[in-house]
């Protein structure tokens, strides 16, 4: 999940809104990739929801699995902000382009 995760969010951290060709193509492809981001919400959450059962069970490694989560959810949510902002800047090129 981790490594999707920073995937992820080389794409979502991509200037290529700098670059005025082709937006409107550059835009569709965001919202394909926003799309993908929502379809793998429930991986991230499954992986929570684990998670918080092994800390429940009273697993050894507990602190580090919580260390863990937090990461994992604050990944995610660094990859959310990066996606709207680029969302944005894609949007705010394109009207200023047309």
């Amino acid at each position: 999940m981790e490594t999707w995760l920073r995937q992820k969010q080389q794409v979502a951290s991509d200037e290529n809104y700098r670059d005025p060709s082709n937006l409107q193509s550059k835009i569709q492809k965001h919202i394909a990739f926003e799309l993908e981001l929502s379809a793998n919400r429930g991986r991230v959450g499954a992986v929570t929801i684990e998670g918080e059962a092994l800390i429940g069970a009273g697993h050894f490694a507990s602190m580090e699995i919580q260390t863990r989560l937090d990461e994992l959810e604050a990944a995610w949510q660094e990859l959310q902000d990066s996606s709207h902002l680029k969302r944005d800047r894609l949007n705010d090129a394109y009207q200023v382009c047309f």
